[in-house]
């Protein structure tokens, strides 16, 4: 796991560059994710999904704050996470199978 990891997440800004007012994001923040759908190719209906370990190192792999993953705990989730910068969605979903689902191919 890489210790210098930094998310594609974004928050608000706010100001002018070059007499230009610079793009802002939603005031909330943004966030460009990867999720993983696991399903079974005889029923198209089904897909894995889980429920995040608390104990699990969350701020690393998913890059989740404690107050989302405590209000995640009981909800079914799918394998997800937010993108490293300039990382490929394939890249990522790789990782996300390798870290959340314990698994090196799917």
């Amino acid at each position: 796991m890489a210790a210098s990891r930094r998310f594609a997440r974004y928050r608000p800004t706010e100001g002018e560059v070059g007499g230009r007012r610079v793009w802002g994001v939603p005031r909330a923040g943004l966030c460009i994710s990867v999720f993983v759908l696991v399903g079974d190719p005889k029923n198209p209906n089904v897909v894995v999904l889980g429920r995040p370990a608390p104990t699990a190192p969350w701020a690393e792999i998913g890059n989740l704050e404690p107050a989302t993953l405590a209000a995640m705990e009981e909800r079914w989730v799918l394998p997800a996470c937010h993108l490293v910068e300039f990382e490929s969605p394939r890249t990522a979903a790789e990782r996300v199978v390798r870290e959340q689902l314990g698994l090196e191919h799917l």
